[in-house]
């Protein structure tokens, strides 16, 4: 665990963020007790946070967050993983990720990306599946990324995505790429 956490706390001091760990055991009833562990990064970027959390035990699923405010109104997105079995049949063998907007300019940011370039090769070396979804509501814009954590070398996408994380900040506070209530597509 010791190797983890080495691996976190370097992050951390890289990015000038915190670094809050625990490791403890869950009731499951029945005298049952499941392992807990939660590594989480709080990484500041540009007066936002970007938020960290890998757990382990029950559930082994790594999740990024950001929220932005609404004033930024950028677009929505998501971005699957396509699995190796449908890359195998797909047309486009070389890109494990499929990407969905209705906004060109972020289409084609996205289909550049370094980060997600190196992301997608990531993905298609090992079993790392991931959702990257960005979103309006109400009050905010949220930037979110889910994967599980069952493949090798699971830590080996925690910069490539704090990376991507950052690249979409920078992109939706940049003029060029907000866009207003009724406007769709640029």
């Amino acid at each position: 665990m010791d190797f983890y956490v080495n691996i976190f706390k370097n992050i951390a001091s890289k990015e000038q963020g915190a670094f809050y760990f625990s490791d403890s055991d869950l009731d499951i009833g029945g005298g049952l007790y499941s392992p807990n562990v939660v590594f989480h990064l709080k990484i500041p970027y540009k007066h936002h946070q970007i938020s960290i959390i890998n757990k382990m035990g029950t559930s082994y699923v790594g999740i990024y967050s950001c929220v932005l405010p609404l004033s930024l109104k950028a677009p929505d997105f998501t971005i699957n993983t396509k699995s190796h079995l449908s890359t195998l049949f797909s047309t486009d063998k070389k890109d494990r990720f499929k990407i969905v907007t209705h906004h060109r300019k972020l289409q084609t940011f996205l289909e550049r990306s370094t980060s997600l370039k190196a992301l997608n090769t990531i993905a298609k070396d090992t079993a790392f599946e991931s959702y990257i979804c960005g979103r309006n509501s109400t009050n905010e814009y949220e930037l979110k990324i889910e994967y599980h954590l069952q493949f090798d070398n699971w830590t080996q996408v925690l910069e490539p995505l704090i990376a991507f994380q950052k690249e979409l900040i920078t992109l939706f506070e940049s003029k060029n790429y907000t866009i207003s209530v009724h406007q769709n597509q640029n």
